[in-house]
């Protein structure tokens, strides 16, 4: 359903779709290409996921209002269909669903944000969080 909507973007190797803190309107689904999301604690980047074509990302910020939380690079030469926040807010259509997503895109930001501070802590054991971490990247 998403992959017939929006407009199409095209991004060189290595350019920034968004960076965390930015606001946001727009998600994205990958046509053509990979993307990878980061989050940065300091002078780290802590890998998130990287996403290739039918995969969507940027959602969050577009159903719960708030910056982004996490910056999107692409990886090669890649397509995006970009989804403004009206266009999606009329697919979903009711507001009652549009608050079910926008509150579970409020609690997966709180974890997204939990993992990368875990990831960043001084005497965190890699044993526990690396897993949990592999987990979320193989799962957006």
């Amino acid at each position: 359903m998403l992959e017939e909507e929006g407009t199409i973007r095209s991004f060189g190797p290595g350019e920034v779709v968004f960076s965390e803190g930015d606001e946001g309107d727009e998600m994205f689904v990958i046509d053509r290409g990979e993307v990878e999301l980061f989050g940065r604690r300091g002078e780290a980047d802590i890998l998130l996921a990287k996403l290739g074509p039918e995969e969507f990302f940027g959602e969050m910020a577009v159903l719960t209002g708030a910056p982004r939380s996490a910056t999107a690079r692409v990886l090669g030469t890649t397509e995006l269909r970009v989804i403004g926040r009206e266009e999606l807010r009329g697919l979903v259509g009711d507001p009652l669903p549009w608050r079910l997503l926008s509150d579970v895109g409020n609690r997966l930001r709180a974890v997204n944000d939990r993992l990368v501070d875990l990831a960043t802590e001084d005497g965190v054991d890699d044993g526990v969080v690396g897993p949990v971490i592999d987990v979320a990247r193989a799962h957006g």
